[in-house]
């Protein structure tokens, strides 16, 4: 389920790449419309994946956890069930001779979760239908452009990693694969 996912997610960020590099829907607005609506719909699958990973016990405390859709309440009831709940971004350090694989923490330039709410709540702006007596202009600023935005994106999810609550193993996210699939593998931390 969390492959299919982060399947769903590559797809729509290359619709969104397409028409951020020039394969307009005709209008504008339309494209716009299309880019926040693909992004907005990432950042619930963000969200989604995070209620995959901790399912067993989100479905224990929320007994219609199957109803549950806004990303920004999802993530806060997460976080209060398993603080570590959030994508990790990470990256191959160094690979030893007998095979162990050494990775570490990106430091920055990856989707935060407090960017993920607020991004969530900016294209809210966007997709929905603007009330016509607003006297306001309709210009939403992203604080970044979309291109920076699906960076941050791909930064947060290339190679993560996944924690459930309680568990000592953790899951190995590598989004592309010299396949193209998305491959999530299943370990234990070794010490140093």
């Amino acid at each position: 389920m969390y492959c299919n996912l982060m399947k769903e997610i590559k797809v729509r960020v290359a619709l969104i790449r397409s028409i951020i590099q020039g394969q307009s829907l005709g209008r504008e607005d339309f494209d716009g419309e299309m880019v926040s609506l693909q992004l907005r719909k990432c950042l619930e699958i963000v969200a989604f994946s995070s209620l995959v990973v901790n399912e067993q016990i989100y479905s224990q405390t929320y007994s219609d956890f199957s109803t549950h859709w806004k990303a920004k309440k999802i993530v806060e009831k997460i976080e209060k069930l398993n603080p570590d709940f959030f994508p990790k971004p990470i990256f191959l350090a160094n690979l030893n001779e007998q095979g162990v694989k050494h990775f570490d923490y990106i430091k920055d330039g990856f989707l935060t979760l407090d960017e993920l709410i607020t991004l969530y709540d900016k294209t809210s702006n966007v997709i929905h239908s603007w009330n016509p007596y607003r006297t306001e202009p309709r210009i939403v600023d992203f604080g970044r452009s979309i291109e920076e935005w699906v960076t941050r994106l791909q930064c947060l999810l290339g190679l993560h990693i996944m924690r459930g609550v309680g568990l000592n193993e953790f899951w190995v996210v590598e989004m592309v694969a010299a396949d193209n699939k998305v491959h999530v593998f299943s370990t234990m931390p070794v010490p140093s």
